[in-house]
């Protein structure tokens, strides 16, 4: 199908630049703004004592 590995390399780049581009100018994102919210969010430090039940 592909004459040598680099024919399918630069194929495959070809691609992910393409799709790249489409989600640049659309309002698509890969995580919600309020996914990345959560993973902004200061996190409390548990102690193991309280993570084992009594």
């Amino acid at each position: 199908m592909f004459p040598n590995p680099a024919a399918l390399l630069c194929l495959a780049g070809a691609v992910l630049v393409e799709a790249h581009d489409e989600w640049q100018v659309t309002d698509r994102r890969y995580l919600s703004e309020g996914f990345t919210a959560l993973l902004t969010q200061p996190t409390e430090e548990v102690t193991t004592a309280e993570l084992v039940p009594a």
